[in-house]
């Protein structure tokens, strides 16, 4: 991920939170590439970042999301 990239990400996720009348935070570590996106504010999308050395207090939080979305995956494809 390069901070490029992130920027037009996030461009396009408040473009479509825009059109949809939503507005949402988006929680961030702090890693590198996210940075750059510190100095920058868009009307539907509110950044807010982690506390530093988190990161690995919140894996086991992240790995049963990343489950449950697989799981709902998986459901979905079986019954199409």
């Amino acid at each position: 991920m390069t901070a490029s990239l992130l920027i037009t990400i996030i461009d396009e996720l408040d473009k479509d939170m825009r059109l949809q009348g939503r507005n949402i935070i988006l929680l961030m570590d702090q890693a590198g590439p996210h940075t750059p996106v510190k100095n920058k504010v868009w009307n539907n999308v509110t950044i807010q970042y982690l506390p530093a050395n988190t990161t690995c207090r919140l894996q086991p939080l992240d790995a049963g999301i990343i489950r449950a979305t697989k799981a709902h995956y998986r459901r979905l494809l079986v019954q199409v």
